[in-house]
């Protein structure tokens, strides 16, 4: 006998048909929301939000990453800002040395550079200067800003030295702080080897500079993550 084909079931077309919408649908969805996503991370959002912008004591210091050259000029302005510590080398981009320059002309800012590397390691002298730089605007009166490029790894070593080694507060919460600006110790364990390994240089390159520490309480010490 002839094989006699089934009859096609219009109900499953239509759910197979529903199937593929919505799939294609939700494919869109997320295609399109990661393409905002992108628009804001790469070009809205740095120049409307100053990146990983914090203030550590209320009218006189704060912490950033690098902010966008359109918007640079409004946070100078609207804190008052006397000085920047920043802990990156000289830019390349013809653009950000354009503003470097301007800050210091037109706004009178005082521009102190430091290099470390960006995982926050490098010369502990520059270290040790940075925070100088810090202390002797602020003894001035100014407003200071510290600044690397994403604001967590260089900031972050530079202000938890400033608060435990300067202003004698809890290593503790300089350490909670660090890690709230977006340090990530299983990403870069190097960090707190670095500042333990030389925080004695720190705190006696300090002590002769004129800045002893404000109590007799051991060395801070972070925790360092265990080896994998």
């Amino acid at each position: 006998m002839p094989k006699v084909s089934a009859m096609p079931n219009p109900a499953a077309t239509l759910a197979r048909r529903q199937t593929a919408t919505r799939i294609g649908t939700l494919l869109l969805a997320i295609v399109v929301l990661a393409g905002a996503w992108l628009v804001w991370k790469e070009i809205l959002g740095p120049r409307l939000i100053p990146k990983r912008f914090g203030t550590v004591i209320e009218h006189s210091l704060y912490r950033s990453g690098r902010i966008h050259p359109s918007l640079l000029p409004k946070v100078v302005d609207q804190y008052g800002i006397d000085d920047i510590v920043s802990l990156t080398y000289p830019p390349r981009s013809p653009d950000y040395q354009q503003l470097e320059h301007d800050l210091g002309t037109a706004h009178r800012v005082r521009l102190h550079r430091f290099p470390l590397q960006g995982d926050g390691t490098g010369d502990p002298a520059n270290v040790v200067a940075a925070v100088i730089a810090i202390h002797e605007a602020i003894a001035r009166g100014d407003q200071v800003l510290v600044q690397c490029a994403a604001g967590s790894e260089r900031t972050g070593g530079v202000v938890y030295l400033y608060r435990t080694l300067v202003l004698g507060q809890s290593a503790d919460a300089a350490y909670a702080e660090l890690l709230r600006y977006g340090h990530r110790p299983a990403r870069n364990p190097k960090l707190e080897a670095f500042l333990n390994a030389n925080m004695t240089y720190f705190a006696n390159a300090l002590s002769a500079q004129g800045i002893p520490r404000p109590d007799a309480t051991p060395l801070p010490r972070l925790p360092e993550p265990r080896p994998a």
